[in-house]
C-alpha cells in the first residue's frame, strides 16, 4: 500500500509499506527524484523514522547476497541513507554491471560535460517490486532531464543511444558463466592442452623444474598447494614453447612471465576457459573451502576471479602454476591468508606428489 513521503537535501522520496514474514512494517522507496549536483552528496541528518531500525535494507536476511544499491548517485546529490538504498544484485550494481554503467554516464555528464553556468538536471527513478517477494526490485524506470539554465527543456540525457525518458532497466542477476572451450579455442588447442595436462601428470613435471636456482619465496612456497590445474600452460609456454600458445598470449600485447606481477587479461581469459573445460562448461572455484556456486563473468561475490596462490605483492608472479579460480566472496575473505591457510592446511607439510600438481 502507499506509504509516506520524505525529503532529504535535494531529493524527495515516495514509499510503499508491505508485509514480509513476521515483519509487518517493511518499506521500500517506490520513487526517488531530485536535482543532481556537480558536488559531493548531501548527508542525511537523520534516518527515516518509520523504517524498522532505520534501514530499508532487509535486516533479518543478509544471506540473500545483495548490495546496498544507491538509487540516486551518492556523488551527485544522492544520500547514503535508507531512503536512497535498495537491494541490488552485485553484478548489476558493481563495476561492469548495467546500473554502474548508467551511473558512470550520468556522473560524466553532470560532473564534466555540463557547462559552468547553472543548469537543472533532474533525475527520477521509479522502482517496481516483485509480487512474490516485495523486498527486491524487479525493474527501474529512469528519467534524466536537463531543463537548462532558465528552466527551458533541453531534453533527455541519452544512454546507449536511447533517451533516458522512463528508460526501463530490468533488475536481474547475471547468469552463471557457460563456456564452450572448443568454440573459444578451437579443437586443436583444446587437444593440445589436454595432452600437455596428461603428460605432466605422467612425468611429474612441476614449475620449480624451470627455475632450479630460485629460492623462496619465488617458487618454492607453491609446494603448499595440492593442485595446479593450469600448470600445463606453463609447460606449453616455457618447455615446449608451443607457437599456438605463444601466439594466443602475445597477440595485441607484450607478455612475459614475471615475478611480483598481476595476471594479464589474456591469461585470465584462458584460465577461465580451461576451468570450464574441466567442469563441463561451467566455471567453478578451485578452492575446496569456497562454497560459492555458479560463478559468473563479471563482478561481485559470484565473480570468477583469477587468484594468485602466492600473493603477487610477495613476489608471487603471473605463472599459470600460481593461478587458481576463486569466487569474489572467497577471494576477498582470504586476501591476506597464506597459501596453506587457504587450503585449510596449517601444518606446513609439503603436499606435493606426482598426482597432485596438475
Amino acid at each position: 500500500m502507499a506509504g509516506p513521503r520524505a525529503v532529504i537535501g535535494r531529493l524527495s522520496f515516495d514509499f510503499q509499506t508491505f508485509t514480509f514474514g513476521m515483519d509487518t512494517n517493511r518499506q521500500r522507496p517506490t520513487k526517488v527524484s531530485g536535482i543532481l549536483s556537480k558536488y559531493q552528496s548531501i548527508p542525511a541528518n537523520a534516518p527515516f523514522a518509520n523504517i524498522p531500525n532505520g534501514d530499508t535494507i532487509y535486516i533479518a536476511d543478509p544471506s540473500e547476497g545483495f548490495d546496498r544499491g544507491h538509487v540516486i548517485l551518492v556523488s551527485h546529490s544522492g544520500v547514503s541513507a535508507s531512503e536512497n538504498i535498495v537491494p541490488m544484485y552485485p553484478c548489476f550494481n558493481q563495476a561492469g554491471g548495467l546500473w554502474r554503467d548508467l551511473e558512470y554516464r550520468i556522473a560524466s555528464y553532470v560532473g564534466l560535460d555540463v557547462p559552468t553556468q547553472a543548469r537543472s538536471t533532474l533525475m527520477t527513478v521509479e522502482i517496481e517490486y516483485g509480487a512474490t517477494d516485495p523486498r527486491f526490485p524487479t525493474a527501474f524506470l529512469v528519467t534524466v532531464e536537463d531543463k537548462g539554465q532558465q528552466g527551458a527543456n533541453f531534453g533527455y540525457l541519452h544512454f546507449r543511444g536511447i533517451p533516458l525518458n522512463r528508460y526501463r532497466i530490468t533488475h536481474l542477476p547475471t547468469p552463471a558463466a557457460a563456456i564452450n572451450p572448443v568454440t573459444e579455442l578451437g579443437q586443436t588447442m583444446v587437444t593440445l592442452i589436454q595432452q600437455a595436462q596428461q603428460h605432466i601428470v605422467h612425468t611429474g613435471w612441476k614449475i620449480e623444474d624451470q627455475y632450479p636456482g630460485l629460492t623462496p619465496p619465488f617458487v618454492a612456497s607453491l609446494t603448499d598447494v595440492p593442485s595446479r590445474p593450469y600448470a600445463m600452460l606453463d609447460y606449453l609456454w616455457l618447455v615446449q614453447q608451443d607457437p599456438t600458445i605463444v601466439n594466443f598470449l602475445t597477440t595485441g600485447c607484450t607478455y612475459t612471465h614475471r615475478f611480483a606481477t598481476q595476471f594479464h587479461e589474456r591469461q585470465k581469459m584462458l584460465i577461465r576457459i580451461i576451468n570450464a573445460l574441466n567442469n563441463a562448461g561451467e566455471i567453478k572455484s578451485d578452492y575446496p573451502g569456497d562454497t560459492t556456486e555458479s560463478l559468473i563473468i563479471g563482478s561481485g561475490q559470484r565473480s570468477a576471479q583469477v587468484d594468485h596462490v602466492f600473493p603477487y605483492d610477495q613476489h608471487g608472479g603471473n605463472l599459470f602454476s600460481n593461478a587458481l579460480i576463486a569466487s569474489g566472496a572467497f577471494n576477498n575473505r582470504m586476501r591476506t591468508a597464506a597459501p596453506a591457510t587457504k587450503w585449510g592446511d596449517t601444518t606446513g607439510v609439503n603436499l606435493y606428489s606426482r598426482a597432485q600438481h596438475l
